[in-house]
Protein backbone atom coordinates (compact mmCIF):
# COMPACT_ATOMS: atom_id res chain seq x y z
CA UNK A 1 0.00 0.00 0.00
CA UNK A 2 3.00 2.26 -0.59
CA UNK A 3 1.11 4.35 -3.16
CA UNK A 4 -1.62 5.16 -0.66
CA UNK A 5 1.09 6.04 1.84
CA UNK A 6 2.57 8.49 -0.66
CA UNK A 7 -0.77 10.29 -0.74
CA UNK A 8 -0.73 10.34 3.03
CA UNK A 9 2.59 12.13 2.63
CA UNK A 10 0.83 14.82 0.62
CA UNK A 11 -2.36 15.08 2.66
CA UNK A 12 -0.84 14.84 6.12
CA UNK A 13 1.33 17.98 6.12
CA UNK A 14 -1.30 19.84 4.13
CA UNK A 15 -3.98 18.78 6.60
CA UNK A 16 -2.19 20.73 9.35
CA UNK A 17 -3.20 21.41 12.91
CA UNK A 18 -6.39 22.31 14.76
CA UNK A 19 -8.37 25.36 13.58
CA UNK A 20 -6.27 27.09 10.92
CA UNK A 21 -7.29 30.15 8.95
CA UNK A 22 -5.96 31.63 5.71
CA UNK A 23 -6.01 35.04 7.39
CA UNK A 24 -8.65 36.73 5.24
CA UNK A 25 -9.24 39.59 7.69
CA UNK A 26 -10.25 43.16 6.95
CA UNK A 27 -7.66 45.30 5.20
CA UNK A 28 -5.44 47.52 7.28
CA UNK A 29 -2.91 50.18 6.36
CA UNK A 30 0.11 48.66 4.62
CA UNK A 31 3.66 49.28 5.73
CA UNK A 32 6.13 51.54 3.90
CA UNK A 33 7.63 49.31 1.21
CA UNK A 34 11.12 50.64 1.89
CA UNK A 35 11.36 49.83 5.59
CA UNK A 36 10.77 47.04 8.07
CA UNK A 37 7.45 47.77 9.84
CA UNK A 38 7.80 48.53 13.53
CA UNK A 39 4.19 47.58 14.20
CA UNK A 40 3.30 43.87 14.23
CA UNK A 41 -0.19 44.49 12.82
CA UNK A 42 1.29 46.37 9.87
CA UNK A 43 3.74 43.56 9.16
CA UNK A 44 0.95 40.99 9.39
CA UNK A 45 -1.00 43.07 6.89
CA UNK A 46 1.98 42.97 4.53
CA UNK A 47 2.05 39.17 4.77
CA UNK A 48 -1.63 39.08 3.86
CA UNK A 49 -1.11 41.48 0.95
CA UNK A 50 1.67 39.22 -0.34
CA UNK A 51 -0.68 36.23 -0.57
CA UNK A 52 -1.13 34.58 -3.96
CA UNK A 53 -4.81 34.89 -4.88
CA UNK A 54 -5.91 32.33 -7.45
CA UNK A 55 -9.22 30.92 -8.63
CA UNK A 56 -7.32 28.25 -10.59
CA UNK A 57 -3.91 26.66 -10.02
CA UNK A 58 -1.89 24.03 -11.84
CA UNK A 59 1.68 22.85 -11.34
CA UNK A 60 4.09 19.96 -11.33
CA UNK A 61 6.07 19.14 -8.20
CA UNK A 62 8.80 16.71 -7.26
CA UNK A 63 7.94 15.28 -3.83
CA UNK A 64 10.28 13.60 -1.37
CA UNK A 65 8.74 12.14 1.77
CA UNK A 66 10.17 10.43 4.84
CA UNK A 67 8.74 9.36 8.19
CA UNK A 68 10.01 7.18 11.01
CA UNK A 69 9.52 3.97 9.00
CA UNK A 70 10.06 4.69 5.30
CA UNK A 71 10.78 7.17 2.52
CA UNK A 72 9.25 7.67 -0.92
CA UNK A 73 9.42 10.05 -3.86
CA UNK A 74 7.51 10.82 -7.02
CA UNK A 75 6.27 13.51 -9.38
CA UNK A 76 2.96 15.26 -8.74
CA UNK A 77 0.67 16.93 -11.24
CA UNK A 78 -1.60 19.27 -9.30
CA UNK A 79 -4.77 21.10 -10.33
CA UNK A 80 -6.89 23.22 -8.05
CA UNK A 81 -10.08 25.25 -8.14
CA UNK A 82 -10.51 27.69 -5.28
CA UNK A 83 -12.98 26.59 -2.58
CA UNK A 84 -13.93 23.58 -4.70
CA UNK A 85 -11.30 20.86 -5.21
CA UNK A 86 -7.71 19.70 -5.39
CA UNK A 87 -6.77 17.09 -8.02
CA UNK A 88 -3.42 15.29 -7.79
CA UNK A 89 -1.77 12.69 -10.04
CA UNK A 90 1.31 10.78 -8.81
CA UNK A 91 3.84 9.46 -11.32
CA UNK A 92 6.85 7.19 -10.98
CA UNK A 93 9.24 6.68 -13.90
CA UNK A 94 6.79 8.52 -16.17
CA UNK A 95 3.77 6.31 -15.39
CA UNK A 96 0.76 7.34 -13.31
CA UNK A 97 0.60 5.13 -10.24
CA UNK A 98 -2.09 6.98 -8.29
CA UNK A 99 -4.60 9.79 -8.46
CA UNK A 100 -6.41 11.73 -5.73
CA UNK A 101 -9.29 14.17 -5.45
CA UNK A 102 -9.96 16.34 -2.39
CA UNK A 103 -13.27 18.21 -2.08
CA UNK A 104 -14.66 20.26 0.83
CA UNK A 105 -16.04 17.09 2.44
CA UNK A 106 -14.34 14.06 0.84
CA UNK A 107 -11.05 12.53 -0.28
CA UNK A 108 -10.69 9.89 -3.01
CA UNK A 109 -7.52 7.97 -3.88
CA UNK A 110 -7.03 5.62 -6.86
CA UNK A 111 -4.18 3.08 -6.75
CA UNK A 112 -3.39 2.24 -10.38
CA UNK A 113 -0.84 -0.43 -9.47
CA UNK A 114 -3.24 -2.58 -7.47
CA UNK A 115 -6.54 -1.69 -9.16
CA UNK A 116 -7.94 -0.33 -5.90
CA UNK A 117 -9.48 2.90 -4.67
CA UNK A 118 -10.29 4.58 -1.38
CA UNK A 119 -13.23 6.94 -0.74
CA UNK A 120 -13.40 8.71 2.62
CA UNK A 121 -14.92 11.78 4.13
CA UNK A 122 -12.36 14.50 4.76
CA UNK A 123 -12.51 13.64 8.46
CA UNK A 124 -10.42 10.59 7.52
CA UNK A 125 -7.32 12.74 8.00
CA UNK A 126 -8.48 13.65 11.49
CA UNK A 127 -9.27 10.06 12.43
CA UNK A 128 -6.05 8.71 10.93
CA UNK A 129 -3.66 11.32 12.33
CA UNK A 130 -5.72 13.35 14.83
CA UNK A 131 -5.13 16.38 12.59
CA UNK A 132 -8.32 18.17 11.47
CA UNK A 133 -8.36 19.03 7.75
CA UNK A 134 -9.87 21.88 5.80
CA UNK A 135 -9.82 22.33 2.01
CA UNK A 136 -9.24 26.09 2.13
CA UNK A 137 -6.28 25.60 4.46
CA UNK A 138 -4.70 22.99 2.18
CA UNK A 139 -5.15 25.28 -0.81
CA UNK A 140 -3.53 28.17 1.07
CA UNK A 141 -0.49 26.01 1.79
CA UNK A 142 -0.21 24.90 -1.84
CA UNK A 143 -0.14 28.58 -2.84
CA UNK A 144 2.50 29.35 -0.20
CA UNK A 145 0.21 31.62 1.80
CA UNK A 146 0.48 32.03 5.59
CA UNK A 147 -1.82 29.97 7.81
CA UNK A 148 -2.47 30.47 11.50
CA UNK A 149 -3.31 28.37 14.52
CA UNK A 150 -5.53 29.93 17.15
CA UNK A 151 -5.45 33.71 17.45
CA UNK A 152 -3.22 36.22 15.66
CA UNK A 153 -3.69 38.78 18.44
CA UNK A 154 -0.78 40.23 20.39
CA UNK A 155 1.84 39.55 17.72
CA UNK A 156 5.41 40.69 18.46
CA UNK A 157 8.28 41.63 16.10
CA UNK A 158 11.86 40.58 16.86
CA UNK A 159 14.71 41.70 14.58
CA UNK A 160 17.57 40.24 16.63
CA UNK A 161 20.37 38.93 14.43
CA UNK A 162 19.07 40.71 11.35
CA UNK A 163 16.08 38.40 10.89
CA UNK A 164 12.47 39.61 10.95
CA UNK A 165 10.53 37.30 13.28
CA UNK A 166 6.81 37.82 13.88
CA UNK A 167 5.29 35.65 16.60
CA UNK A 168 2.76 35.17 19.39
CA UNK A 169 1.74 32.48 21.87
CA UNK A 170 2.81 31.38 25.32
CA UNK A 171 3.51 28.23 27.31
CA UNK A 172 0.61 25.81 27.01
CA UNK A 173 -1.01 27.85 24.23
CA UNK A 174 -0.84 27.72 20.41
CA UNK A 175 2.13 29.56 18.90
CA UNK A 176 2.47 31.23 15.48
CA UNK A 177 5.95 32.05 14.20
CA UNK A 178 6.71 33.75 10.86
CA UNK A 179 10.15 34.66 9.52
CA UNK A 180 10.03 37.33 6.83
CA UNK A 181 12.62 38.32 4.23
CA UNK A 182 14.14 41.80 3.99
CA UNK A 183 12.38 44.96 2.81
CA UNK A 184 11.04 46.02 0.43
CA UNK A 185 9.55 42.62 -0.52
CA UNK A 186 9.00 41.21 3.00
CA UNK A 187 8.27 37.72 1.64
CA UNK A 188 7.37 34.84 3.94
CA UNK A 189 10.46 32.60 4.27
CA UNK A 190 9.44 30.27 7.07
CA UNK A 191 6.46 29.58 9.32
CA UNK A 192 6.25 27.44 12.43
CA UNK A 193 2.97 26.48 14.10
CA UNK A 194 3.00 24.80 17.50
CA UNK A 195 0.10 23.40 19.48
CA UNK A 196 1.86 22.89 22.80
CA UNK A 197 -1.18 21.50 24.57
CA UNK A 198 -1.53 18.66 22.03
CA UNK A 199 2.23 18.19 21.39
CA UNK A 200 2.12 18.74 17.63
CA UNK A 201 3.83 21.17 15.31
CA UNK A 202 4.50 22.15 11.72
CA UNK A 203 7.63 23.90 10.45
CA UNK A 204 7.73 24.96 6.79
CA UNK A 205 10.34 26.88 4.79
CA UNK A 206 9.47 28.69 1.55
CA UNK A 207 12.24 29.51 -0.93
CA UNK A 208 13.03 30.28 -4.57
CA UNK A 209 10.43 33.00 -5.08
CA UNK A 210 9.87 33.92 -8.73
CA UNK A 211 7.01 34.88 -11.06
CA UNK A 212 4.37 32.37 -12.12
CA UNK A 213 1.99 32.68 -15.06
CA UNK A 214 -1.04 34.83 -14.17
CA UNK A 215 0.12 35.12 -10.53
CA UNK A 216 -0.48 38.42 -8.78
CA UNK A 217 2.60 37.84 -6.57
CA UNK A 218 5.88 35.92 -6.71
CA UNK A 219 5.44 32.22 -5.96
CA UNK A 220 7.72 30.11 -3.66
CA UNK A 221 8.81 27.17 -5.83
CA UNK A 222 10.65 25.24 -3.10
CA UNK A 223 9.03 24.05 0.17
CA UNK A 224 10.39 21.91 2.97
CA UNK A 225 8.08 20.90 5.81
CA UNK A 226 8.48 18.93 9.02
CA UNK A 227 5.38 17.84 10.92
CA UNK A 228 5.28 16.17 14.29
CA UNK A 229 2.43 14.68 16.31
CA UNK A 230 2.14 11.79 18.72
CA UNK A 231 -0.02 9.95 16.18
CA UNK A 232 2.10 10.44 13.05
CA UNK A 233 5.58 10.72 14.54
CA UNK A 234 7.99 12.94 12.62
CA UNK A 235 7.21 13.46 8.93
CA UNK A 236 9.41 15.36 6.46
CA UNK A 237 8.21 16.50 3.03
CA UNK A 238 10.07 18.39 0.30
CA UNK A 239 8.21 19.87 -2.68
CA UNK A 240 9.98 21.39 -5.69
CA UNK A 241 7.43 23.06 -7.97
CA UNK A 242 7.66 23.70 -11.72
CA UNK A 243 5.30 24.80 -14.51
CA UNK A 244 3.21 26.86 -12.09
CA UNK A 245 0.22 28.45 -13.83
CA UNK A 246 -2.75 30.32 -12.38
CA UNK A 247 -4.67 30.56 -15.65
CA UNK A 248 -8.04 28.85 -16.01
CA UNK A 249 -10.49 27.32 -16.35
CA UNK A 250 -8.90 23.86 -16.20
CA UNK A 251 -10.26 20.55 -17.41
CA UNK A 252 -10.34 18.21 -14.42
CA UNK A 253 -11.37 14.56 -14.71
CA UNK A 254 -11.57 11.98 -11.96
CA UNK A 255 -13.17 8.67 -12.83
CA UNK A 256 -12.91 5.38 -10.93
CA UNK A 257 -12.94 2.32 -13.23
CA UNK A 258 -15.77 -0.12 -12.48
CA UNK A 259 -13.31 -3.01 -12.13
CA UNK A 260 -11.40 -1.33 -9.28
CA UNK A 261 -11.91 -2.70 -5.77
CA UNK A 262 -12.80 -0.36 -2.92
CA UNK A 263 -10.59 -0.65 0.16
CA UNK A 264 -10.84 0.78 3.68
Amino acid sequence: MKTIRLFHAVLLPLGLLLILSTGCGSARKAADAGAVPADADVLMNRLLKNQVNAKWFSAKARIEFADDSQSASGTLNIKMRKDSLIWVSVKKFGFEVARALVTPDSVYVINRLNGEYMAKDLGFIQREYQLPANLNMIQALLLGNPVFIGSTANMTIDTTGGQIHLFNGAAGRPENHFWVGPAPNLLLERMSLRDNGQDRSLDMSLEDYKPANKANKDFPYLREAELFSRESGRVKVKLNFSDVDLAGPLEIKFEIPDRYKRID
